[in-house]
């Protein structure tokens, strides 16, 4: 069994990616960094593999970073 699993990184990042002025790139990608520690990114990463392997005991696993 294989199985795939987008992850939401907790942030959005199409807000840097529009930027039409550089200059709004710092304060967007801080906006978007503190949104990603307040989800707790690493904790949701690190659990998932975990949750997976419990339910659904998969061979292969693959994990996919989302916005």
């Amino acid at each position: 069994m294989v199985i795939t699993r987008n992850i939401y990184v907790g942030a959005n990042m199409d807000e840097i990616m529009a930027a039409k002025d550089p200059s709004q790139i710092p304060v967007l990608a801080a906006k978007a960094f503190a949104a990603m520690q307040a989800t707790n990114f690493p904790e949701r990463a690190a659990a998932e593999p975990k949750q997976t392997y419990i339910l659904e005991s998969p061979c292969v696993q693959n994990l996919r970073l989302t916005t």
